[in-house]
């Protein structure tokens, strides 16, 4: 399934784009700029004691600028923020295991581990790749809604100026 706006239930692969209209906030371009962020995950999530994100990869492309020639254009530099979110009962407050480099923040049924990267400076793309993730329920806890993941991209050029939109969350 390729493109649906839900979250992932069973076994298989999910994606999505957001392509940003053109904007003169990142970029000093007269005509303004547009981009696109996209992302694919593959996740198994079977098994309620934990779930396995096989693959994921979230990336920032396709900037150019909105005139005549459509040129690619470049951003100072790009920051992007990766969510995975996994809901259940009984995770107690992040007590999922923390793959390296994420943070996490819960609620009473959810938790949400997030990744930042920032690519810079003078960058036409930024992206940022998983190979597996594990994410495991407490003892006592169980994973029973799936799992989505959401990026959001902010292109700031050199002023400190910036634009920022997310992708929907699937």
């Amino acid at each position: 399934m390729f493109g649906a706006s839900e979250m992932a239930f069973a076994s298989g692969t999910w994606s999505t784009q957001k392509a940003e209209g053109c904007s003169k906030e990142w970029t000093y371009n007269p005509y303004g700029a547009s981009s696109e962020t996209h992302e694919i995950y593959s996740a198994d999530t079977s098994n309620h004691s934990h779930y396995t994100i096989t693959n994921a990869h979230a990336w920032v492309d396709q900037m150019t600028d909105c005139g005549p020639g459509g040129y690619g254009v470049y951003a100072d530099h790009i920051n992007m923020t990766v969510s995975f979110t996994v809901f259940g009962s009984n995770l107690q407050g992040c007590s999922i295991s923390l793959p390296f480099g994420f943070s996490c923040s819960a609620g009473p049924s959810q938790e949400t581990l997030t990744y930042d990267r920032t690519c810079g400076p003078n960058v036409y793309g930024c992206s940022a790749t998983w190979s597996s993730l594990t994410l495991y329920a407490p003892s006592g806890g169980s994973l029973t809604r799936g799992v989505v993941m959401q990026t959001t991209t902010t292109l700031v050029r050199s002023d400190g100026h910036s634009d920022t939109y997310s992708t929907t969350a699937v």
